[in-house]
């Protein structure tokens, strides 16, 4: 079935002329004698446009506009309004009801056809507006905006399928953190705009590192960003646990370097974690958490800001945060003493020092 096209006119003569006319041209068409059966028309066939007069009985061009345009299955439908009156009154209350275009009667073939064929080219580049705006949207949901890299909710999903694959197969996926530790300085010095300009310049950069020795070793890796000064780079098949340590050194090393904007070198603080030996029991989210608390570690280095995290580091983990919650309500309960013990020469029995001491209860 071709282009849809309902009619509504209440005069026989013209309804009918209306109806053979587009007809011959090659559309279908629906017609009525007033608008509320024209309204049942539009719901039960969902046409392409609607050619309606504006004084007819039961329910006017304008009521049936109103409606179409008040029902959001409907309202997208292109609407020509045609009336015998030129009345300047009449033809705005009609745009205002938004009605897409108007024809005065009488009018010739032709003056019609191109009003057609307008409004379905109209109506087409709508549709496509739309269609890429659902489509940017949905990009949008699952890449970062500025590096158009997997984002966060997307590194979950594909962090999903590595362990799964890594649990029926036995691969040994590794997973690496870049941070940029100076962004907040960079932001300040370049700008925004500027600024977004260095993040993609980089991802470039860790982009083309994880595609060449040694992550290349390890199967296709993955680079995704994190959050806005943190990349993740997924390994799926690392062959060599002994050689992490290497691997975050030139990490460190090659990310390091610097790079060019506003006709000026800046270099990236950069610290890379290291994460490896997945278990089954790993989720996505706890898998980017240790990632997380790998950062963090490297952050708090002085010189080499790299930190490894294997399974054995958990424990130590969670010691830390549990000691770090019991601290916090051992201060609250007055757990915590304070012992003061001098340093006496037992020669002279002057005091040359003194120790301090906090016993926690």
């Amino acid at each position: 079935m071709g282009v849809k096209i309902v009619i509504a006119e209440d005069e026989t003569d013209i309804r009918n002329n209306l109806r053979m006319l587009l007809g011959m041209e090659g559309f279908t068409v629906f017609a009525a004698p007033n608008g509320k059966e024209a309204l049942e028309l539009v719901r039960l066939h969902q046409p392409d446009m609607v050619l309606s007069d504006v004084m007819m009985p039961q329910m006017t061009g304008h009521a049936l506009l109103q409606a179409i345009r008040e029902d959001p299955a409907l309202a997208p439908t292109p609407v020509v309004l045609l009336t015998a009156r030129a009345d300047r009154n009449d033809v705005r209350d009609g745009m205002n009801l938004g009605a897409d275009d108007y024809l005065t009667k009488p009018f010739q073939r032709e003056e019609l056809l191109t009003c057609i064929r307008a409004q379905m080219v109209k109506a087409q580049s709508q549709q496509l507006a739309a269609k890429r705006a659902v489509a940017q949207a949905q990009h949008l949901a699952l890449f970062d905006r500025v590096t158009d890299l997997p984002n966060r909710t997307q590194c979950q999903d594909l962090l999903q399928q590595a362990l799964r694959a890594q649990n029926v197969e036995g691969q040994g996926l590794v997973l690496a953190i870049v941070g940029l530790d100076n962004l907040s300085t960079l932001t300040h010095a370049l700008g925004a705009a500027e600024t977004d300009g260095f993040i993609s310049s980089l991802a470039e950069r860790i982009c083309a590192e994880a595609a060449q020795e040694p992550l290349s070793r390890g199967g296709v890796c993955t680079v995704a960003r994190l959050g806005d000064d943190r990349f993740a780079i997924l390994i799926p098949q690392w062959p060599n646990a002994e050689a992490l340590q290497a691997l975050a050194l030139q990490l460190l090393s090659h990310l390091s370097r610097p790079l060019q904007s506003m006709d000026a070198e800046h270099f990236p603080v950069i610290s890379v974690g290291i994460c490896s030996q997945f278990t089954a029991s790993d989720t996505p989210q706890s898998s980017l958490a240790r990632l997380e608390l790998a950062l963090e570690a490297a952050r708090t280095k002085i010189a080499q800001r790299i930190a490894i995290h294997d399974a054995s580091s958990l424990p130590d983990v969670s010691t830390t945060f549990r000691m770090h919650n019991d601290l916090h309500r051992a201060v609250e309960r007055n757990e915590i003493v304070a012992y003061f013990q001098p340093q006496v020469l037992a020669s002279s029995g002057r005091i040359q020092g003194f120790e301090s001491l906090m016993r926690w209860n």
